[in-house]
């Protein structure tokens, strides 16, 4: 199973902190994981210009320094535009590109289909992952989408050979032996590679113990979304808990609650 962390974008005073980018790329790279995805869902895209989104993947590429792959999100409502991202990005030299579906103005299948295979073409031998919800496509479409290579990622624990989305869904991402893309990486690399580690070595009873052990604390995270995320990673001076709007920090009731968690 491969560990790619959903990484967050960190900001201060409105501006993104590259630095801190760098320090958190470098960190995963150094807990082993297998690869950072930026500039998706909890990296905060939509509220990133063009310029910023480019920045972030070029200096998580300079960051890993090829001890980890890095890939980026080019998806958009608008086909065009993931085109002209998926370029740019390739330019920054990341290691492949994310893609979500649907979007609000979620085509037909057919269409999908036709839009994904452009992009692919486009990316050649890098990965295209396309972040799937749960009966997004027919199974039709799905297949024709996986023949020109592109790697379906599921945000449902249905049990089928695939990707997964949240850390929620591990133990079906180490059955299957595919992508995990992990939200609790970004503050708990360790937990995250020692579940993988006992399900490699054949122990796989502490393998799931341990990600029971630590199952509320990933749902309360994933609950809360970004902000939940960046007060925790707060919490142990690994950034700043700032986020962009419409998103807003945590209250005091919220700070509370993931402190009791975390202390």
């Amino acid at each position: 199973m491969e560990i790619v962390t959903q990484l967050i974008t960190p900001f201060y005073m409105g501006d993104v902190d590259y630095d801190v980018l760098e320090f958190l790329v470098d960190r995963q790279a150094r807990y082993k994981t297998d690869g950072v995805l930026v500039c998706g869902k909890w990296g905060e895209k939509s509220t990133l210009s063009d310029s910023e989104h480019i920045e972030v993947a070029k200096r998580a590429v300079k960051a890993s320094r090829s001890r980890i792959k890095v890939y980026a999100s080019a998806g958009s409502n608008d086909t065009a535009k993931s085109i002209k991202t998926t370029e740019k990005l390739l330019e920054a030299d990341v290691d492949g590109i994310s893609l979500t579906l649907p979007y609000y103005n979620k085509g037909k299948d057919r269409e999908i289909v036709k839009a994904t295979k452009k992009i692919k073409a486009i990316a050649k031998e890098k990965r295209v992952f396309l972040f799937c919800e749960e009966r997004a496509l027919n199974k039709e479409s799905e297949d024709q989408i996986k023949e020109c290579g592109v790697e379906i990622v599921r945000d449902d624990g249905a049990w089928r050979k695939c990707h997964y989305l949240d850390d929620r869904f591990i133990l079906n991402a180490l059955c299957v032996n595919g992508v995990l893309f992990s939200v609790f990486a970004n503050v708990f690399p360790s937990s995250i590679i020692h579940i993988k580690k006992k399900w490699e070595e054949g122990e796989i009873n502490r393998a799931v113990l341990a990600y029971f052990e630590i199952k509320e604390k990933i749902e309360m995270l994933i609950s809360g979304d970004v902000p939940f995320l960046k007060y925790a990673l707060s919490l142990w001076g690994l950034s700043s808990p700032f986020v962009r709007s419409p998103l807003i920090e945590c209250d005091e009731d919220e700070k509370t609650q993931i402190r009791r968690f975390f202390d």
